[in-house]
């Protein structure tokens, strides 16, 4: 994917994201509601069209067998071309886990005897969901190391952008659907700690934090610094996309020349991002406790942390490597290109 597709893509699911974010009374709601798609959708439009009489039922039957049996179809044409290895064999397990897991949401009865209980009929659906996507995702994962290992500089570089993307893609999910989530939870929990008690008498809502006042202040700094430690959270993956997209610059000036200007200045670039995200990291973190530690009772919501994002350091830093290696390799090659 191009990088300008790459961030139109990124934007349609950031607002996507934020809508979910702000639809969904629980954080885990959006995870949920994720990973039990399609196949809670599937199970009520073959529920429907079974109960709508017997042709009806019918079509539901061979449809539901269609749709499950696809990943063994898609088995026996790999190996009839004779690609399959044995990996494949995860296909047949997610053949499987199809039949169980439409079957179930087609009977909704039958997921409150398996779990024993009706209550949180929506989270099993989600972790029946969760369970056909890690297999599907094993195998995915699985068959991409087995290309890795198989292929070219050329189509590693293309393999290793798609990674890319998809990470780009997990990333802005945790910042706009669990993130947003996430705060908006601590903004109700915090109006709700403070009802009845600590001089506040009532709920307030979130459109009139900026009238919410009482003897120590109000509400108003807690909410603000629960905005802020939000940023702090989500700032490591704010840079890793940005230093996603100018890896993803270096990936396509290596396509074209190894040894260009271009690349060089691709890797300086990601490196000096590197450093300034590792910085700032950091430096967030530092200023937020110690401006909490100064406004003490001022602030209802306290959150101290000592939060070292250590995969965000450590792949910031192999950027930085890769960054190095790619500036010393053109250099080198000027190098000898003048002495010959």
């Amino acid at each position: 994917m191009k990088r300008n597709n790459l961030r139109i893509f990124l934007i349609i699911e950031a607002v996507i994201c934020t809508i979910l974010a702000f639809m969904m009374e629980n954080p885990a709601d959006s995870f949920i509601t994720i990973m039990s798609f399609p196949f809670a959708q599937i199970g009520e439009g073959l529920r429907a069209l079974s109960l709508s009489g017997i042709s009806g039922n019918i079509a539901a039957i061979v449809i539901y067998a269609a749709l499950c049996i696809l990943p063994v179809i898609y088995l026996i044409i790999r190996k009839r071309k004779g690609r399959a290895h044995i990996e494949d064999g995860l296909l047949v397990i997610i053949s499987l886990l199809l039949f169980v897991v439409i079957y179930m949401m087609i009977n909704p009865v039958d997921i409150a005897i398996h779990f024993g209980n009706a209550v949180f009929m929506d989270s099993y659906k989600g972790f029946m969901g969760a369970a056909v996507y890690s297999v599907i995702a094993g195998y995915i994962i699985i068959r991409v190391l087995r290309q890795f290992l198989q292929c070219g500089t050329d189509d590693m570089l293309r393999y290793l952008k798609i990674l890319l993307s998809v990470v780009c893609a997990f990333l802005i999910y945790r910042i706009f659907a669990s993130g947003l989530s996430g705060l908006k939870q601590s903004f109700s929990l915090l109006a709700a700690q403070n009802t009845d008690g600590g001089g506040f008498t009532e709920t307030l809502p979130l459109d009139s934090l900026f009238a919410a006042e009482n003897s120590e202040g109000g509400l108003f700094l807690s909410y603000v610094f629960l905005a802020i430690q939000y940023l702090v959270d989500i700032l490591p993956y704010a840079f890793n996309i940005i230093i996603i997209f100018t890896t993803l610059a270096l990936l396509d000036a290596l396509e074209k020349d190894s040894y260009s200007q271009e690349v060089t200045t691709w890797a300086q670039k990601t490196g000096g991002v590197c450093r300034i995200a590792i910085l700032a990291i950091m430096l967030s973190q530092i200023v937020v406790n110690i401006l909490q530690l100064a406004l003490g009772s001022l602030i209802r919501s306290s959150y101290y942390t000592l939060n070292i994002p250590l995969l965000s350091v450590i792949f910031m830093l192999v950027v930085m490597l890769f960054a190095k290696y790619f500036e010393k390799a053109r250099e080198l090659k000027n190098e000898n290109d003048s002495i010959i």
